[in-house]
């Protein structure tokens, strides 16, 4: 399993989900935002889906919202 931010420095988890989906198509992946630089955290989650993310968590988020969010 993967939990990642949709905005980090580096390498962005945009670009780190995508790597994961192609070494790793079976790794369960979850997503997380507040949104950044005008892309809210419905973007956010839209764009995460699209590119693999099985799950997506607003920041701030409860550990009942991460736990709902694990396989």
């Amino acid at each position: 399993m993967v939990v990642t931010d949709i905005f980090t420095p580096g390498i962005g988890g945009i670009e780190g989900i995508k790597l994961v989906r192609e070494a790793r198509p079976d790794t369960h992946i979850i997503a997380m935002s507040r949104g950044w630089d005008g892309m809210t955290a419905a973007n956010s989650d839209l764009a995460a889906r699209k590119i693999g993310a099985n799950a997506f968590l607003k920041k701030p988020f409860k550990i009942e919202d991460l736990q709902s969010a694990l396989p």
